[in-house]
């Protein structure tokens, strides 16, 4: 994630992990196939201190260990159901196109 449009300064990076069920084949794009992913585990890393302090100063309990973040170091949010601050919820379901050629 980034905070400028040209992506040039970041703010944080998510590792989100889980599983996909083969959907319906698209009736929008020929030779397409939908696709649910569902992700059920997830690791943020801050990338710059507004992003550290604004971790640090959220909800008990909202997001990660409270206090703990830091710039540049992952941490887990999985026990937490996600991060409120950053608008992550887990689980967390994301639907997807494939068209493979």
């Amino acid at each position: 994630h980034y905070s400028d449009p040209d992506c040039r300064e970041p703010t944080f990076t998510i590792y989100a992990s889980g599983h996909y069920v083969m959907g319906t084949p698209s009736v929008k794009v020929r030779g397409g196939t939908e696709l649910v992913f569902t992700a059920t585990r997830a690791r943020v890393t801050p990338m710059d201190t507004a992003t550290v302090l604004m971790l640090n100063s959220s909800a008990p309990s909202a997001c990660g260990q409270l206090g703990s973040w830091a710039v540049g170091v992952e941490q887990d949010i999985t026990p937490t159901n996600g991060c409120l601050a950053l608008g992550i919820r887990l689980p967390h379901t994301e639907y997807e196109l494939v068209k493979m050629e």
